[in-house]
């Protein structure tokens, strides 16, 4: 049920609908992680005013080259960690609430006030990694998701793919693939993977 929901939140992003969210700051369609949780953000302060965020996803991913989507889903949990829910903000259609869940999320969480470094920061950061320690020259697409380590530190977790750009995938290109982990509080590099 959850995925046929979620499958019908990212087909109504994708058609062309009298728009609920604002658009603005959005090149080409598409949003950064920030942007999108600006939008989230009051929602999920009146679902439980002491929230914390499990992570941080998209949907319908553009492998784009700086980390910009056309959605946005963001995992919370309520301050006593006994209920879950899920908010998402599809650029066409605005914030909508998955119901709730009687448990929380089983991962480690972070606090909103941690998060500094947005996904297109992340994704600059991750492409000079990229370009000065894996693959010089690299003109591929990134995807990003943000996730917290056991220390509540929320961290983005940056995949890099060559063959992948702007949802189109080209076979022909030379594969290189692999991650860079990024600090979102600090944007400090903690791990670069990949060849």
């Amino acid at each position: 049920l959850a995925s046929m929901m979620i499958v019908t939140i990212w087909l109504a992003g994708c058609t062309e609908q009298s728009p609920s969210g604002d658009t603005s700051g959005t090149t080409s369609g598409l949003l950064s992680a920030k942007d999108a949780w600006e939008k989230v953000r009051p929602e999920v302060e009146i679902w439980d005013p002491g929230y914390k965020i499990a992570w941080i996803d998209h949907f319908g991913n553009h492998w784009s080259e700086d980390a910009k989507e056309q959605s946005w889903e963001f995992y919370v949990e309520s301050a006593d960690g006994a209920t879950s829910t899920t908010f998402t903000y599809p650029i066409n259609n605005g914030v909508s609430k998955e119901a709730d869940t009687p448990f929380g999320t089983g991962r480690y969480t972070f606090q909103a006030s941690d998060w500094m470094v947005d996904s297109t920061q992340a994704a600059s950061i991750a492409l000079n990694a990229i370009n000065d320690n894996t693959v010089p020259g690299f003109n591929g697409g990134l995807k990003a998701v943000m996730y917290a380590n056991e220390d509540d530190i929320p961290y983005w977790d940056i995949d890099y793919d060559s063959q992948r750009k702007n949802r189109e995938i080209d076979l022909d290109l030379p594969s290189h693939h692999g991650d860079v982990k990024i600090n979102a509080k600090t944007g400090e590099i903690i791990d670069i993977t990949g060849s």
